[in-house]
């Protein structure tokens, strides 16, 4: 990322997530912006209680003016969980009210958190009935899908596969499990 592409080419990277980051860290190494010219660089991260825009920027080392901050994204209204109901083709869904109440109550206009009920509404993993016993927010959303894993851990077919992956790969280390 250091060095100039050939013929004065400029380069973009475009990370998105940042925040969902497992087992690495963002460091000021790993995203230079020492002033490259050739190099442009984009990160999107969630703003959370511990982590604003300012603590981002510290992390990745990255001060102004070289940075320009994009303004934050806003939660999204019902007219856009509405479009976004009928372009995964969910119309049912979006033309009855009391639905997309509970739709919005669980995503709270959140972009990932509806993106993932959408997705699990289209698979069928949720119905329309169970909407109103669904719990609020994207934190609520991964425990359930945590409590699915740990119940799964009592069937033979998870030790199965453990036991698979360390006949293939040598023994298991705590961090691997």
């Amino acid at each position: 990322l250091r060095q100039p592409l050939a013929d004065g080419r400029r380069l973009l990277v475009v990370m998105d997530g940042v925040d969902e980051a497992v087992g690495w860290q963002v460091t000021p190494a790993l995203l230079p912006l020492d002033g490259e010219t050739h190099l442009k660089m984009v990160v999107s991260a969630r703003e959370e209680a511990d982590t604003a825009r300012e603590v981002w920027l510290e992390r990745l080392g990255w001060h102004r003016p070289a940075v320009a901050a994009m303004p934050t994204l806003s939660l999204l209204n019902a007219d856009a969980v509405l479009a976004i109901l009928a372009q995964r083709g969910l119309q049912q869904i979006g033309t009855d009210p009391l639905m997309v109440e509970e739709v919005m109550r669980i995503t709270q206009g959140d972009p990932l958190t509806i993106w993932l009920l959408t997705r699990d509404l289209q698979d069928g993993i949720v119905t329309a009935g169970q909407l109103p016993d669904r719990p609020a927010g994207l934190a609520a959303y991964f425990h359930d899908s945590l409590d699915e894993l740990v119940d799964a851990t009592n069937s033979g077919a998870v030790y199965a596969l453990l036991g698979l992956c360390a006949t293939a790969h040598g023994p298991l280390s705590h961090a691997d499990l």
